[in-house]
């Protein structure tokens, strides 16, 4: 079985950039959430590729249909709840049963109907996740 050329996070960042004022390296990123410093601003988005749930076969055929779960991580400036919100919402109608070049994907599906809401843990920034599935047949 083989993979998509492209990995999940980068296909979910290729999506969202240029988009909302995502920009790649500047304030959307791959991998997890990383810490407010130089380079790394404190709005910002993280997309990071956790696993995913099993294969399911494809009656007939040698191929399952196959996916990763990525987890886009929106972290909003200090107090902004409804910024962070906004742009999570936004995040998650975007990548919602998104069809088309992704990488190798066959498609998107968010798993819950809304971002969750993350809290504000100890700097007052809010955060939100949105979790959605990548499926490919491999």
């Amino acid at each position: 079985m083989s993979n998509p050329a492209t990995s999940p996070e980068a296909a979910v960042a290729a999506r969202l950039t240029g988009q909302y004022s995502l920009v790649t390296g500047t304030n959307l990123f791959s991998g997890p959430e990383r810490p407010v410093s130089p380079g790394i601003p404190s709005a910002a988005v993280f997309c990071a590729t956790y696993g995913g749930p099993p294969p399911v076969p494809l009656l007939g055929n040698s191929a399952d249909v196959r996916a990763f779960s990525v987890q886009v991580m929106v972290r909003g400036e200090p107090n902004d709840r409804d910024g962070a919100l906004t742009l999570a919402r936004q995040i998650w109608a975007r990548l919602h049963r998104y069809q088309g070049p992704g990488g190798g994907y066959v498609d998107f599906f968010c798993r819950q109907a809304d971002p969750v809401d993350l809290g504000t843990y100890n700097d007052d920034r809010p955060r939100f996740s949105v979790n959605l599935d990548l499926r490919y047949s491999g």
